[in-house]
């Protein structure tokens, strides 16, 4: 199943993973105690690092998969003889994250990982300061180190500013498309370089797309490094893009949707985006959004390619234990002779036309054993101030055991879990609340409570104990976020992709920190309005 760099992150980590709708599936898979699917593609690997990216740089993805490992936590408390290995979930590493929420301290073996102390007050914490180096190459290749003698090795992250919003009608599907080739090529190169490939010196190579952006990374040793940024820069000079390659990625792709179609909730997302938005940037998914005759020639690919691929369109971010000097030589001998493009056509994501009437859906499924409810609600671009109090919004709604509407559902057995929370895009950013409906129980009740539940938070506004949790949170997911190399050096493209301000890195936690209760109240005032949502329900067939 593909992975997403989401959506979405300094906030929750890094690069959103995003091929939005199927990672987004296969996050409700994990959770709904679903099989994990097997057939997505050979080339990009789920390692503990990009299954932490996945989650972390969505805040909907991490909210439904903390959901998920508080519900285990409390079935393993009922009978632990039967629970279940560790080793046998493929996101456990997820399970890890969840549980620092509330620690105050992390560290990474002797090392300290960005969080200092003093006393027991979270609003004491400090997270601390990035330091990198940013420059230009002459071809226009944005270039970022960000050196750690203290790291035990060395991350690369070569992202373009290039996802799905980027397509013309004619062209959905093909940033997800190439970025299969691209890594597929990547993979088989350094899996021929033996020694890059052994486990104990690299990760696999990963790739991510989402809506904003393509990002190809791994981590390697110092001695690897090399081997590493000539198969990069290969690759963005001269890929390798045949009628073979093309017809294979399809396959994969064709695999990926059909599995994600054919889950209990596998259309909620692609339908959430269909009626939230107008224009075509973001109201196609990611991943399954082919021609109608799944045929895609390879000269549409290449053309695709030389629009968006070029070095000035791209950043390269190299984090770890390096000598700045050398790293800069060996950049400058793989890129800079990889020729300038022309400028990719602008896309215009802002005034999209406004949601005045709910729009509501109802899917039917026989796969499904219970209801399913999710909406959708259209709000402000990531860059807005707003945007930081919609997340604080989010965390008070669903985060945790004493969040609102855990203890209106959840704890009242009304729904397993109550996913939340707000995408993270250059236009306007959908807040989601969504609800995994027990058996048995009525839909429209949970939505009422739901529903409830917000209309408190607009008239009565929010407790300062719910503020200092969830700014509490947000400091432990700035932590984790820039926890590895591979972390910071995933931030880092992030932020200078969406933003073009790679400093991000040390000031996105101070918008969150401003944010008064105040704020949270005038959000859910003005954004959270059934005139302004779409929402999709999921009934079985009995």
């Amino acid at each position: 199943m593909a992975t997403v760099f989401v959506s979405h992150v300094m906030r929750r980590c890094v690069i959103c993973c995003s091929r939005v709708v199927v990672a987004i599936a296969l996050a409700l898979a994990a959770f709904f105690a679903a099989p994990l699917p097997n057939g997505r593609s050979a080339q990009v690997g789920l390692t503990d690092e990009e299954t932490l990216f996945t989650f972390k740089s969505d805040p909907f993805l991490q909210s439904v998969r903390r959901a998920a490992q508080v519900n285990r936590a409390a079935a393993a408390s009922r009978s632990t003889a039967n629970a279940k290995p560790a080793s046998e979930d493929v996101v456990s590493e997820i399970d890890r994250l969840a549980r620092i929420r509330g620690v105050h301290s992390l560290t990474n073996g002797s090392n300290q990982v960005g969080v200092t102390t003093t006393g027991t007050d979270a609003g004491q914490m400090k997270i601390r300061q990035v330091r990198f180096t940013s420059y230009k190459l002459a071809n226009g290749l944005r270039v970022l180190l960000a050196p750690d003698e203290t790291a035990s090795g060395i991350a690369v992250n070569l992202s373009f500013d290039v996802g799905s919003r980027n397509e013309a009608p004619e062209q959905a599907g093909l940033a997800n498309l190439l970025q299969n080739i691209i890594s597929q090529n990547l993979n088989r190169t350094i899996e021929g370089e033996h020694e890059l490939s052994r486990v104990e010196d690299s990760k696999q190579l990963q790739a991510t797309i989402n809506q904003e952006r393509t990002s190809y990374f791994s981590e390697v040793t110092r001695s690897k490094l090399d081997f590493l940024l000539l198969a990069l820069a290969r690759q963005m000079s001269l890929p390798d893009i045949t009628q073979t390659r093309v017809d294979e990625q399809l396959v994969v792709i064709l695999g990926q949707c059909k599995q994600a179609s054919e889950g209990p909730f596998g259309r909620v997302q692609a339908m959430l985006l269909e009626l939230s938005y107008q224009k075509f940037a973001y109201k196609h998914d990611t991943i399954c959004s082919l021609p109608d005759d799944n045929r895609v020639s390879h000269e549409t690919i290449r053309r695709f390619f030389k629009t968006h691929y070029g070095p000035n369109n791209a950043v390269l971010v190299i984090a770890g234990d390096f000598r700045e000097n050398d790293i800069k030589k060996a950049v400058k001998k793989h890129f800079a002779l990889i020729p300038r493009q022309a400028a990719p056509p602008h896309v215009d994501v802002t005034n999209e036309p406004p949601i005045t009437l709910e729009r509501r859906q109802i899917i039917s499924n026989s796969r499904a054993t219970s209801p399913f409810y999710m909406s959708a609600y259209l709000t402000v671009p990531s860059d807005h101030a707003d945007w930081y109090a919609l997340n604080l919004l989010g965390d008070i709604l669903g985060q945790g055991s004493t969040a609102r509407l855990y203890t209106a559902l959840v704890a009242q057995k009304l729904a397993s879990a109550v996913p939340e929370g707000a995408s993270e895009l250059r236009g306007q950013s959908l807040f989601r609340i969504g609800a995994r409906v027990l058996p048995g129980v009525n839909v429209e009740k949970v939505e009422a409570i739901i529903d409830a539940e917000i209309a408190q938070i607009q008239a009565n506004g929010v407790t300062e104990g719910e503020m200092v949790k969830a700014r509490s949170q947000e400091r432990d997911y700035a932590a984790e976020q820039i926890r590895t190399p591979l972390g910071k050096a995933n931030v880092l493209a992030r932020a200078a992709i969406y933003y073009h301000d790679p400093n991000r890195i040390n000031t996105e936690l101070d918008r969150m920190l401003t944010v008064s209760a105040e704020d949270v109240r005038r959000v859910a005032q003005k954004y959270l309005v059934r005139t302004n949502r779409a929402v999709v329900i999921v009934q079985p067939i009995d």
